[in-house]
């Protein structure tokens, strides 16, 4: 898995389990946003279930984010380290780290470019397991290993074992 596939994941899963909170929140205090009454909603979402599922996505967040920490506390420039922690745990844009660090905007993408460099070093031995066919491996981040890999479970020798 490529950083970037992980970290735009960790952004959807956060904002994921962040909207089911909105959502409890806004059932348990009677309040509805679109100006369908709650008790209504209630017809279509059962809470404890929600509750449930929301309890289950923020333990994997927690130790999703637990992870990424690891591996930013292991950057060694600041610089780096605080735009992956603003972007990435603290969910804000980059025009919003320009803003509150005096970066241009273009600095800032220089800065995610070299960060995200960075990252993909410290994080290898932290991305989950990949599931392949009945076999679980590390991802691997070299094209030359990559290779090596697809040629050995790739579909041409699933071809070969069958037939």
């Amino acid at each position: 898995m490529d950083i970037e596939r992980y970290l735009t994941a960790f952004e959807v899963y956060r904002n994921t389990v962040f909207g089911i909170k909105k959502a409890m929140r806004r059932i348990s205090a009677g309040k509805s946003e679109n100006g369908v009454p709650v008790g209504e909603m209630m017809d279509f979402v059962d809470y404890d279930e929600l509750e449930k599922e929301y309890e289950k996505k923020r333990r994997i967040l927690s130790h999703a984010t637990k992870r990424l920490q690891k591996a930013i506390s292991k950057i060694n420039d600041e610089r780096l380290s605080n735009y992956l922690v603003c972007k990435y745990l603290c969910g804000m844009t980059n025009e919003r780290v320009a803003e509150d660090f005096s970066y241009s905007s273009r600095q800032v993408y220089r800065i995610a470019s070299v960060a995200k460099k960075e990252l993909k070093k410290h994080f290898a031995r932290e991305i989950p397991l990949a599931r392949r066919g009945e076999r679980n491996k590390r991802y691997t981040f070299s094209e030359r290993k990559a290779k090596k890999s697809y040629r050995k479970f790739g579909p041409k020798s699933r071809r070969r074992r069958r037939g």
